[in-house]
């Protein structure tokens, strides 16, 4: 199942739990949150972007999604939690805005391809390249920045103190 078949099935199975859960105002993203605590352990992944690298199949999410009790995707605890020093440097990151575009590069990211850092384009579910602007789908070459906004994407994360990896 490709990216855009996995949103399509959330957006179906989304259709069964708001009828199911109706008071509740269930979105697409809560469905992807409940996967993500699922089954990152499954793919041990650092980082919640990495989830979606990975495939699911409809038997999987029908599981979940049947056998969760969204009846607790409200309910939110807070308390007081020193984040050890190894998550926090793990979890830092950078967002740039371009174009109307979201990038996220974590200056810490587990894993290092297609560069090291990469950014995560958030609407499109691509990484890009930071030495030469190729976004890439798993490990897929799907397409290449324009080199105006492949520019001005590295001018933004220079600025915000990202180490950038040479250009290619």
């Amino acid at each position: 199942m490709d990216f855009e078949e996995f949103m399509d099935y959330i957006i179906f199975k989304n259709i069964s739990v708001r009828n199911k859960y109706p008071n509740l105002n269930i979105q697409e993203s809560d469905l992807i949150t409940v996967l993500m605590a699922s089954f990152l352990d499954k793919f041990e992944s650092r980082l919640s972007l990495e989830f979606y690298d990975n495939f699911i199949s409809e038997e999987e999410i029908d599981s979940v999604v049947e056998n969760y009790d969204f009846n607790q995707i409200r309910n939110e605890v807070t308390f007081n939690f020193i984040i050890p020093e190894e998550i926090e440097e793990l979890e830092t990151k950078v967002k740039i805005k371009n174009n109307g575009k979201i990038f996220i590069i974590h200056k810490n990211d587990a894993d290092p391809f297609p560069s090291n850092p990469h950014a995560h384009w958030l609407d499109s579910n691509l990484k890009i390249d930071l030495s030469n602007g190729k976004c890439y789908h798993i490990r897929k070459h799907i397409k290449t920045l324009s080199t105006k906004e492949f520019k001005e994407i590295r001018e933004k994360a220079d600025a915000l103190g990202v180490e950038l990896p040479k250009l290619t």
